[in-house]
Formats: structure tokens, C-alpha cells, sequence
């Protein structure tokens, strides 16, 4: 989706004023910039899912920084759209 959005900002099917390709451009650079920030997050997400699959049986579950590694694998399931 991302990607045809890129396609469609960058060369779109009816001409533009030079002001308004600027603005699509820089809006098609953000994106791009935003996808590839996004896509970091996920592959470090996934490390602190590994982490929290392999420790968790070992985990205290009072300690504080539980909650927070399953909020991480839950962003990260959101991410990925699998709940």
C-alpha cells in the first residue's frame, strides 16, 4: 500500500504545478523515511520477542520490566497486523 503511495506521489497521472510536486515529494520522502524507521522497529521488536519467548518461563512476574516486554510483543503484533 505504502509503496503504490510512494509510486502515485512521485508520478501522478495529472500534471501538477511545481509547488505542488515539491510537496508530493517531500511527502513521498517522508514515507519512504517513515517505512524504513518503521521497519528497524520491527526487526528490533522481534529481538525482544525472542528474548521474551526464551526467558519468560524464568521471568519474576512481579519485576517491573515484564509488563513492558509484553507491551513490545504486543506493538509488535500490531505492527504486523497478527494479534
Amino acid at each position: 500500500m505504502t509503496d503504490d503511495l510512494v509510486k502515485r506521489l512521485r508520478d501522478p497521472a495529472f500534471g501538477t504545478e511545481t509547488t505542488e510536486r515539491n510537496l508530493m515529494s517531500a511527502a513521498a520522502d517522508r514515507i519512504e523515511e517513515l517505512d524504513a524507521k518503521l521497519a528497524k522497529a520491527v526487526q528490533a521488536l522481534e529481538k525482544v520477542q525472542a528474548f521474551v519467548r526464551d526467558l519468560e518461563p524464568y521471568a519474576d512476574q512481579g519485576h517491573t520490566l515484564v509488563p513492558a516486554l509484553h507491551d513490545a510483543c504486543a506493538i509488535l503484533a500490531d505492527l504486523k497486523g497478527t494479534q
